[in-house]
């Protein structure tokens, strides 16, 4: 569960954040004289990996959590910050399974040149998408030549959380038979269709599927991959795929304002030769993955920290331990004195 990290991204776009230092001090923007950060990368996606709707609808403490993780999505998309770009939220997914891009790109291939990528190897889709991604946008840098801040990057992919929702497509479709695409859509669907289908089916009360019907109708992230165009990663890389959380509050319609601005703050962020980084932890021995140098600070912040409460942990189980054998040896020794 990721309640806790998405709590204190929203307190550092509030400039409320607090942290640990090594000396265990703690620390807040304002003591260093620093500003909102204008770019965030967070470590991971941004969607909960608990998504689905009866995730969401689980009457147990688990569901009360995931109702919770979706709900900070939402939270943070709405924060005018966040819907107008000034704050741009940006998921480093290290280790991309799900093919996305691969996909369009072999279906590319096989329409333009059918004798190189035949049917049989479309449908197959063996590769990972940074197989295919990475030599294209490293051929593609080296055809224009190093330029300082310059970078290759695809397309986006807009993808919506209504997409995780695990609903099957042909269940969420409006009284017209299309796709439901506003927030206006899934919100009729879920009082018209889903809630009308009866007590049986319904797990929480009407009002508590708001947070999930404005996940679905408003909340989506575009997703891309980059490759600096300056001439610093000369050898091939493993390469993590980039999210930035998108919002549309036009009830009526989903439309995405500023997409190009936002992933210009994200190119700007990473423009200084130090702010790639290989991310050691996660690198194979001939590929090493090239990931935001803030995520390698946090990754090592993270196991300082741990190993701290663990250190701390043990040395409070072993003090129990002896308190308690104390108590036991001092029972003991009252009993036989009375015998």
């Amino acid at each position: 569960m990721q309640i806790r990290q998405y709590d204190h991204d929203m307190r550092v776009m509030q400039g409320k954040a607090v942290w640990t230092r090594e000396d265990l001090t703690r620390v807040t923007l304002r003591d260093y004289r620093l500003t909102i950060p204008r770019v965030i990368f967070r470590d991971g996606r941004i969607f909960p990996l608990e998504h689905r709707l009866d995730n969401f609808e689980d009457p147990t403490y688990y569901g009360m959590l995931v109702r919770l993780e979706i709900n900070s999505v939402v939270q943070i998309s709405k924060m005018p910050a966040v819907e107008r770009g000034d704050i741009v939220y940006c998921g480093v997914v290290k280790l991309p399974v799900l093919p996305v891009f691969a996909p369009l790109i072999l279906w590319y291939l096989h329409v333009r040149r059918p004798d190189i990528v035949d049917e049989k190897t479309l449908l197959a889709t063996p590769y990972r998408d940074e197989v295919l991604v990475r030599p294209l946008l490293m051929a593609l840098a080296d055809r224009h030549g190093r330029e300082d801040g310059a970078f290759a990057v695809t397309f986006r992919i807009l993808r919506r959380f209504s997409t995780l929702s695990g609903r099957q497509a042909e269940e969420v479709l409006g009284p017209d038979g299309r796709p439901l695409l506003s927030y206006l859509d899934w919100d009729r669907w879920f009082r018209e269709v889903y809630l009308a289908q009866g007590d049986a089916l319904r797990r929480l009360e009407d009002h508590e599927y708001a947070p999930f019907i404005e996940a679905c109708g408003m909340v989506g992230v575009l997703e891309f991959f980059l490759h600096p165009a300056d001439g610093r990663l000369q050898r091939p890389y493993r390469m993590p795929r980039y999210e930035i959380l998108v919002s549309s509050w036009e009830k009526s319609d989903f439309r995405i304002r500023g997409e190009r601005e936002r992933l210009h703050r994200v190119l700007q962020a990473l423009t200084p030769r130090d702010s790639l980084c290989e991310d050691s932890g996660h690198s194979e021995r001939s590929l090493p993955l090239i990931v935001p140098t803030p995520l390698v600070h946090a990754d090592r912040a993270a196991s300082l920290t741990g190993e701290i409460y663990r250190q701390a942990f043990i040395a409070h189980l072993w003090e129990e331990l002896r308190r308690r054998r104390a108590g036991r040896d001092g029972r003991t020794a009252g009993q036989q004195t009375q015998e």
